[in-house]
Protein backbone atom coordinates (compact mmCIF):
# COMPACT_ATOMS: atom_id res chain seq x y z
CA UNK A 1 0.00 0.00 0.00
CA UNK A 2 1.24 3.47 -1.00
CA UNK A 3 1.84 6.09 1.58
CA UNK A 4 2.36 8.81 -1.04
CA UNK A 5 1.69 7.31 -4.49
CA UNK A 6 -2.22 7.71 -5.76
CA UNK A 7 -2.38 4.25 -7.37
CA UNK A 8 -5.77 5.28 -8.75
CA UNK A 9 -4.38 7.19 -11.49
CA UNK A 10 -3.25 5.28 -14.59
CA UNK A 11 -0.21 6.14 -16.43
CA UNK A 12 -0.88 4.62 -20.14
CA UNK A 13 1.63 6.73 -22.02
CA UNK A 14 4.84 6.55 -23.23
CA UNK A 15 7.58 8.02 -20.25
CA UNK A 16 11.30 9.08 -21.34
CA UNK A 17 13.87 7.01 -19.73
CA UNK A 18 14.56 9.79 -16.91
CA UNK A 19 11.38 10.16 -15.47
CA UNK A 20 11.12 6.53 -15.66
CA UNK A 21 14.21 6.16 -13.57
CA UNK A 22 12.48 8.97 -11.02
CA UNK A 23 9.56 7.52 -10.55
CA UNK A 24 11.40 3.72 -10.07
CA UNK A 25 12.93 5.53 -6.85
CA UNK A 26 9.72 7.06 -5.90
CA UNK A 27 8.40 4.09 -5.77
CA UNK A 28 11.21 2.74 -3.82
CA UNK A 29 10.94 5.50 -1.57
CA UNK A 30 7.38 5.62 -1.19
CA UNK A 31 7.44 1.86 -0.28
CA UNK A 32 10.58 2.33 2.65
CA UNK A 33 8.58 5.39 3.64
CA UNK A 34 11.39 7.82 3.55
CA UNK A 35 10.18 11.32 3.62
CA UNK A 36 13.33 13.17 2.85
CA UNK A 37 13.87 11.32 -0.27
CA UNK A 38 10.61 10.47 -1.40
CA UNK A 39 9.57 14.43 -1.29
CA UNK A 40 13.07 15.24 -3.04
CA UNK A 41 12.50 13.24 -5.88
CA UNK A 42 9.14 14.52 -6.26
CA UNK A 43 10.27 17.57 -6.64
CA UNK A 44 12.63 16.83 -9.20
CA UNK A 45 9.78 15.04 -10.91
CA UNK A 46 7.73 18.53 -11.15
CA UNK A 47 10.92 20.35 -12.50
CA UNK A 48 11.72 18.02 -14.62
CA UNK A 49 8.63 16.71 -16.78
CA UNK A 50 7.81 20.75 -17.31
CA UNK A 51 10.80 20.89 -19.14
CA UNK A 52 9.18 17.79 -21.14
CA UNK A 53 6.04 20.07 -22.00
CA UNK A 54 8.22 22.71 -23.06
CA UNK A 55 9.91 20.48 -25.30
CA UNK A 56 6.67 18.80 -26.29
CA UNK A 57 7.56 15.13 -25.69
CA UNK A 58 4.91 15.01 -22.73
CA UNK A 59 1.65 17.27 -23.15
CA UNK A 60 0.54 19.38 -19.87
CA UNK A 61 -2.36 16.82 -19.53
CA UNK A 62 0.19 13.69 -19.23
CA UNK A 63 2.61 16.09 -16.75
CA UNK A 64 -0.31 16.43 -14.60
CA UNK A 65 -1.86 13.28 -14.50
CA UNK A 66 2.52 12.30 -13.20
CA UNK A 67 2.24 15.11 -10.51
CA UNK A 68 -0.96 13.94 -9.07
CA UNK A 69 -0.10 10.97 -8.85
CA UNK A 70 3.66 11.05 -7.54
CA UNK A 71 3.02 13.96 -5.76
Amino acid sequence: MSKWIDDSIIIDFPIPNPIQQIISELEKYDQEEDDYFYFDRSELLENLTKDYVYEEVLTAKQRELLIQKYS
